[in-house]
């Protein structure tokens, strides 16, 4: 939680909504927003009825076994993909590092190795900054988050090791945008890989993925025809 006094971000000694600077002692008020508004689309009203928000969410990680966070970034959009934030970042903390050499690389190269060792921030207060940015659509509810981006099951999984709070909040189903872009690659054209050309940062993937997921959304508004329910299509 960043401090309002000195304005710098790291662990605070928190009592429900009152918090504490760990490093200048300033004590202040921490405001819960209200419930905002969650839009209905054409045609539903029924206040029973859940309307999906997307966490578009991605890590980065140590790549051991243990797969240690270093980074994690988010932003969270409405059903219709329109973002309700600005996509966020921060780079975790980790006194004890096990990576091979082709991921320390990987990892010094783009520069993500040195902002682990500058950073102040514990995986659990990484959380407590999501939570806290999502926490209106999580109160709501009516509402249910669903996680979204790119081989979204293992940034679930860390979500499920390490935030228990926020892995709370979301819904047990996935929006994988990476099936969407195989079912591509397989079935009308080959997508180059850009492996090579990738930063390995989040904030890259997040946006990444939300784009190709506009991309499909587009496709499907135009060219996917309506109907195939009467048509005894199975969906």
């Amino acid at each position: 939680m960043r401090c309002p006094q000195c304005k710098k971000e790291g662990e605070s000694n928190r009592e429900d909504t009152e918090l504490t600077c760990a490093f200048c002692g300033y004590q202040w008020s921490l405001t819960i927003p209200q419930n905002i508004p969650v839009p209905h689309p054409s045609g539903c009203s029924s206040a029973s009825e859940h309307f999906d928000h997307f966490l578009f969410l991605d890590f980065e990680t140590t790549g051991d076994p243990d797969q240690k966070p270093l980074e994690v970034g988010w932003m969270l959009t409405d059903r219709f993909l329109e973002p309700l934030m600005e996509c966020q970042s921060r780079v975790i903390r980790q006194d004890r590092l096990n990576m091979n050499d082709k991921i320390l690389k990987m990892h010094t190269k783009n520069g993500l190795l040195d902002e682990v060792v500058d950073s102040v921030l514990s995986t659990s207060l990484v959380e407590n900054i999501i939570c806290d940015s999502i926490q209106p659509i999580a109160r709501d509810k009516t509402a249910r988050i669903i996680i979204a981006g790119f081989t979204v099951h293992f940034d679930r999984d860390i979500i499920h090791r390490d935030m228990p709070q926020l892995d709370s909040w979301l819904h047990y189903r996935h929006f994988d945008v990476s099936t969407l872009r195989a079912a591509y690659h397989h079935w009308v054209e080959k997508i180059p890989s850009k492996r090579d050309q990738h930063p390995h940062r989040v904030k890259a993937d997040v946006l990444a993925s939300w784009e190709i997921a506009r991309t499909f959304k587009r496709m499907f508004e135009h060219h996917m025809p309506k109907g195939l329910l009467d048509q005894g299509v199975i969906l």
